[in-house]
C-alpha cells in the first residue's frame, strides 16, 4: 500500500496535484482539484493542504486493510462508467459526439475519475488540454466541453451529484459560415456519376426541400400528397406541411423509376433506400471529387437550399419555415452567407 503526492504539468503552465495510489496490486490516480500557479506563498499553502489529503487517504486505506471504516459514505461512481450508461440511451449521431468528448476527457484525467471527484479545476485543466491538442479547432474543443457538461447535467438529474463542475467553462469560438453549393456547382454535381443512386437523389431532393437526413431517410411515398410533404420532423417532433418545388417533384418522379434494392434500414414504403449517415457522407465525398466541387456532407443540402432561396429573393421568415427552424435567429446566419457572396461578386467586377 502506497499513497504519493504527485504533480502534473498542464498546457497552461500550471501544475495539477493528484494522489498516486498503489493498493492490492492496483494503481490509480485521485485528482485533488488543487493547482500550483507559481505564486510561492500560495503554492506553499496548497501543498500543505494536498499533504493533508494524502495523509487522510493513506489512513483510509490502512483502515480498510485492518477492517475498520474511516469513511462510511458510499464510493462515488466512476465518471466513465456513468458516461457509458448515458451514451447507451442516445441516438447514433449523438453517441458518436459524446464518445469523442469522453475519450479526450479520459486521456486528460485518467480512467479512475469519479463523478464526485471531478472539480472545477479539473475541467479547467481539460479546457487547457483541448486548446493545446493539435488538430482540434476552438469550435470542436468547445463542443467537447459542452458534451462533458451535458453528462454532468444527466448526473444531477439522476441525483448522483448536486452541482455541475463544468458550468461556465468554455473555449471562445469563431463564427463559421455554412458550406453550401452554388447553382453552377449543383449542376456539375447532378451530371457527375455517383456510386449510390438513392443517396444521389436524396441529396439533390434535399437541396430543393431542405429536409435533414433523419427526415429524408424516413420519408414515405404516402407522405407526398398534392405536391406537398406531410411529415413529423424527428428533431423537433413537430408535424409540418411543406410545399415541393417543381425541381423537387421532378427528382421524386425520377426516384420512382429507381430499383428498390435490398431494404436494410428503411421501411418498404420509404422513398429512398438510405445507408447510415456516415456511409452517405463517404459516398458524397467521392461524388464531389468526381464532380470537381468543394467537399460536401449530407447537411450541405440544407445549407444549399437556404442560400439559394435567399439569393433568389425569398424572405428570411419563409426560409426559416422551409427549414423548420424553431427560431429565426438560426436562419439569420444564412443571410450572412448571402451577404458574403454578394461582396465576393462585387470584388470581381472590373475596374476602369
Amino acid at each position: 500500500m502506497r499513497v504519493k503526492l504527485r504533480k502534473r504539468e498542464l498546457p497552461s503552465g500550471r501544475r495539477s496535484l493528484y494522489l498516486d495510489i498503489s493498493d492490492r496490486g492496483k494503481r490509480r490516480r485521485q485528482f485533488l482539484h488543487l493547482l500550483l500557479t507559481g505564486n510561492r506563498l500560495q503554492d506553499k499553502e496548497t501543498l500543505k493542504r494536498a499533504e493533508r489529503f494524502r495523509v487522510k487517504r493513506e489512513a483510509e486505506l490502512l483502515d480498510s486493510h485492518l477492517g475498520t471504516i474511516t469513511n462510511p459514505h458510499p464510493k462515488s461512481q466512476n465518471f466513465f462508467d456513468f458516461a457509458d450508461e448515458i451514451m447507451e440511451t442516445k441516438g447514433h449521431a449523438r453517441k458518436v459526439s459524446l464518445k469523442t468528448a469522453v475519450d479526450h476527457f479520459r486521456d486528460c484525467l485518467g480512467e479512475d475519475a469519479t463523478l464526485e471527484g471531478i472539480g472545477y479545476t479539473d475541467i479547467e485543466g481539460f479546457r487547457d488540454y483541448l486548446k493545446a491538442l493539435p488538430g482540434i479547432s476552438a469550435n470542436s474543443g468547445n463542443m467537447y466541453l459542452i458534451c462533458i457538461r451535458a453528462i454532468f447535467n444527466e448526473a444531477i438529474k439522476k441525483r448522483r451529484i448536486t452541482a455541475n463542475p463544468a458550468l461556465g467553462i468554455g473555449i471562445k469560438t469563431t463564427t463559421k459560415l455554412p458550406t453550401f453549393l452554388e447553382l453552377a456547382e449543383l449542376k456539375k454535381l447532378a451530371t457527375a456519376r455517383c456510386s449510390h443512386i438513392h443517396v444521389r437523389n436524396a441529396f439533390l431532393f434535399c437541396c430543393f426541400c431542405g429536409l435533414r437526413y433523419s427526415d429524408v431517410s424516413r420519408l414515405l411515398w404516402t407522405d407526398i400528397q398534392d405536391g406537398s410533404m406531410r411529415i413529423v420532423v424527428k428533431k423537433t417532433r413537430t408535424p409540418i406541411v411543406l410545399p415541393l418545388s417543381r425541381q423537387a417533384l421532378s427528382i421524386l418522379a425520377e426516384q420512382r423509376e429507381v430499383p428498390r434494392g435490398v431494404v436494410t434500414r428503411n421501411a418498404e414504403g420509404s422513398v429512398f433506400n438510405m445507408p447510415a449517415l456516415s456511409s452517405c457522407n463517404k459516398i458524397l465525398k467521392k461524388w464531389a471529387e468526381a464532380a470537381k466541387v468543394k467537399p460536401i456532407s449530407f447537411h450541405t443540402s440544407r445549407h444549399t437550399l437556404a442560400t439559394l432561396a435567399l439569393s433568389s429573393g425569398v424572405d428570411l421568415y419563409t426560409v426559416s419555415k422551409l427549414l423548420t427552424h424553431a427560431n429565426i435567429r438560426t436562419t439569420q446566419r444564412y443571410a450572412q452567407v448571402v451577404d458574403a457572396t454578394k461582396a465576393a461578386a462585387v470584388d470581381k467586377l472590373p475596374t476602369l
